[in-house]
């Protein structure tokens, strides 16, 4: 990683770009698909919840305790996100709507999109503080400089920039977010503010 200022977020991209997901993320990923494929997700309360508790986890460790406890809504809310199917703004708005509070407690727009991204990374990248600063600093998304209490239309703008750049790079939307994310991580480590405005 190359870590230095940029004056464009395609050239970060093209220095930065990581083509390989972080083990916690990428186990995640396969335990979501294989509870899938097997049927296990929608019909298993246990199987559900677990990798709930681990997707929220892994995204809001600070905030396990406010989690969703009953595994009944969980399960209830995992099988309506899946059954949404389609393209556009308002079926996106449809799912995210599914998974956060008050179906099941605890969950905004950020734990959410973790959800959403370990089910298809293809299509989503986890909302995160940090890539909405560097995003905001190119930029990129407009309003809410500090990256927090996301709203979902600020979550639709997001997700659609990550896909035009996922497009544009033929990768994945988690894989453009992860870039984001690693190179601001490893900036705010060795006190670098990368955006040249």
């Amino acid at each position: 990683m190359r870590i230095r200022k940029y004056g464009t977020v395609k050239a970060l991209i093209n220095d930065n770009l990581l083509r390989y997901e972080e083990p916690e993320a990428a186990n995640l990923i396969k335990r979501f698909r294989d509870a899938k494929r097997s049927g296990k997700l929608i019909t298993g309360d246990s199987v559900a919840y677990e990798l709930f508790n681990d997707i929220y986890k892994w995204k809001n460790p600070r905030f396990l305790y406010k989690a969703e406890k009953d595994t009944g809504k969980v399960k209830t809310a995992l099988k309506e996100f899946l059954n949404i199917k389609g393209n556009g703004e308002g079926v996106e708005r449809k799912k995210i709507i599914s998974l956060i509070s008050p179906k099941l407690k605890g969950v905004g727009i950020a734990v959410a999109s973790a959800i959403m991204t370990t089910n298809e990374p293809e299509n989503y990248g986890v909302i995160d503080t940090k890539v909405w600063k560097l995003l905001y600093g190119f930029n990129i998304v407009q309003g809410n400089p500090n990256g927090r209490d996301f709203t979902i239309e600020q979550w639709l703008d997001y997700i659609y920039k990550l896909r035009g750049y996922a497009s544009e790079y033929a990768t994945s939307v988690r894989t453009i977010e992860r870039t984001f994310f690693v190179f601001q991580q490893l900036s705010e480590i060795l006190g670098h503010y990368n955006v040249v405005h």
